[in-house]
């Protein structure tokens, strides 16, 4: 676990979170040479480098204090018998989230 949230950390002090820099359909790929995006990137690109190694998944979340209030994107992965949700914004309070959708 201690990998997955060093790569989300690594993620989140690098990227700048801007709702004007990630346009629909900018990829994982995109969203890393930007090193900018919404929260949307920030999960496709934390999974994206998960999935080699470990299942992970991208979950579409509410949680009630992230703004703008809107649906919240974060990466799932299985680790050590159960899947844990890790926000590479850093924005939401894990014990608050709600799971809407997997991807």
């Amino acid at each position: 676990m201690a990998t997955v949230a060093a790569m989300a950390e690594w993620i989140r002090s690098r990227f700048r979170y801007g709702p004007m820099a990630s346009l629909p359909g900018i990829t994982a790929k995109g969203t890393f040479h930007a090193q900018a995006g919404v929260c949307r990137g920030y999960a496709h690109v934390l999974r994206t480098w998960l999935v080699p190694v470990l299942p992970a998944r991208f979950v579409s979340v509410y949680v009630p204090r992230v703004a703008p209030q809107d649906f919240h994107a974060v990466a799932q992965v299985w680790l050590e018998g159960a899947w844990h949700i890790i926000d590479a914004t850093g924005m939401a309070e894990l014990n608050e989230v709600v799971r809407m959708r997997r991807f």
